[in-house]
């Protein structure tokens, strides 16, 4: 095995635990993510539930929980303590679950928990029959109790509700009241708090492959992200379209970038402290201090219309032009590239505007070096020297700078993709936040990470090409 392929693979083997590390956080963000993602299912799907009785809604929301894998496991394992069942993550909804896990860490008699949620639930579909206001009253009242996870709290809206029952005799059906009269009895009785010694001990649960994270991570490497949650079509498609267009014009920007950082740099570290140095300097710092929004927002008045003069309309209007969804995609990008070359000259000539100062400086202390001074004693032509010793080691720190920079531009500008309304990545994820379309947010996240990592050994690689200080071996 060569030393240049070891290198590889030894870097490559490190990534793998990153790797893991970075699909369980997101995997686990996702969990946390606000809003039931069941009902955004089943809204993208048009499955209409309102008409249906309570027993019905359930039973339609049970098979869609199931059909998302959400009725397993989390992971491989979990830590809970020793009062709380093995089986809670079976409970559908999650709502419900949280809250019988709060009351559990209050009361500790997973039983009588079950016997309360089996009283409410009966009751609830006996109430959802009846139309009279002050049974939909009782009814609401029920509901807010078991939204509760406060179990004091909780007790005393029942105390509160039982009391007004009584008191004002409402007229209720013989069989509701007595699920009622139950109800109350269940939840009000003393119940005696259960404190076991082994209780305070947290018990290690062992779920197998049969998991919600082995579920996710085993259609995340085939790519399948299951489908958006405003218009339901795949992630992967809705996020490789989004990945071409914003690499169309990055590219374009980092190359420009990259031409006028070293041109400029280089030029500005030969003719230090003169009036081309000080103007190269200044323009570069003012055009980095502007903002890229009021830049960019400047570009399209000026430079995309003819309000001030038809000779200032040099640039095509925003967006992407006439593509539309049923092109395929060099199709579309045949149309809408004309309309991304202002963006990615505004993208390339901000992230110039840093990098001519770094190459600059970094520049200047090289051509000050021994061995700059003896290739020149030795008669080797200026532009030589500049090829064949400057520019490898003044590219060092703007290597490392652009490859720092990379995987965030190909996140995509947000503030150039939604000005100049590019369906972008930045755009996407700025939309999908929005819009809480948390299946395009995650799997964008997780994708960018990899991306991120395989950026990052492309650039380790590269530095130690050009580099002839690092050896592969003590990598």
């Amino acid at each position: 095995m060569s030393i240049m392929t070891s290198f590889v693979l030894k870097k490559a083997l490190l990534i793998i635990p990153s790797l893991v590390a970075l699909s369980v956080i997101v995997f686990f963000l996702s969990k946390i993510a606000p809003g039931d993602q069941v009902q955004m299912f089943m809204a993208v799907r048009g499955s209409q539930t309102d008409r249906l009785s309570y027993h019905q809604q359930q039973k339609v929301y049970s098979e869609v929980y199931e059909e998302l894998g959400l009725n397993k496991a989390l992971f491989y394992i979990s830590i809970k303590p020793a009062y709380f069942p093995d089986t809670l993550y079976k409970v559908i909804p999650a709502s419900k679950k949280n809250v019988m896990k709060a009351w559990l860490r209050h009361d500790q008699d997973w039983e009588w928990i079950q016997l309360v949620f089996e009283n409410h639930e009966a009751l609830i579909g006996a109430a959802d029959f009846f139309n009279d206001p002050e049974l939909a009253f009782i009814l609401t009242q029920i509901k807010t109790i078991h939204a509760t996870a406060d179990l004091q709290k909780a007790r005393q809206l029942a105390i509160d509700l039982k009391n007004s029952t009584e008191n004002n005799a409402v007229n209720v059906p013989h069989k509701t009241r007595e699920l009622l009269s139950n109800y109350f009895i269940n939840f009000l009785h003393d119940q005696k708090k259960t404190q076991r010694i082994t209780s305070v001990f947290p018990t290690l649960h062992w779920h197998g492959l049969n998991n919600q994270y082995h579920q996710w991570l085993s259609k995340a490497i085939r790519l399948d992200f299951g489908i958006s949650l405003t218009d339901g079509q795949p992630v992967s498609k809705k996020i490789s379209m989004a990945f071409i267009w914003t690499l169309s014009y990055v590219i374009f920007a980092y190359l420009l970038s990259l031409f006028l950082a070293i041109s400029l740099g280089l030029y500005t570290a030969y003719h230090q402290n003169k009036w081309q140095d000080k103007l190269i300097s200044t323009s570069g710092f003012v055009l980095y201090a502007v903002p890229l929004f009021w830049l960019g927002t400047l570009a399209i008045v000026f430079l995309t219309t003819d309000i001030y003069g038809k000779w200032l309309h040099i640039f095509p209007d925003i967006g992407v032009g006439s593509a539309y969804e049923s092109m395929i995609w060099i199709e579309k990008l045949g149309e809408g590239l004309p309309h991304l070359i202002l963006p990615a000259l505004l993208l390339g000539m901000h992230g110039a505007a840093s990098a001519i100062r770094l190459v600059r400086n970094t520049a200047i202390v090289e051509l000050k070096a021994d061995y700059i001074v003896t290739a020149r004693a030795k008669g080797i032509s200026e532009s030589r020297m500049v090829f064949r010793h400057l520019l490898p080691n003044t590219l060092l720190p703007i290597t490392t700078a652009l490859i720092g920079g990379f995987p965030g531009a190909l996140a995509g500008s947000v503030v150039i993709e939604v000005i100049f309304n590019i369906p972008g990545m930045g755009r996407l994820l700025f939309d999908s936040i929005r819009q809480m379309d948390w299946p395009v947010v995650f799997a964008m996240v997780m994708l960018l990470g990899v991306f991120t990592f395989i950026i990052y050994l492309l650039g380790d690689i590269l530095y130690a090409r050009i580099n002839p200080k690092i050896k592969y071996q003590s990598a």
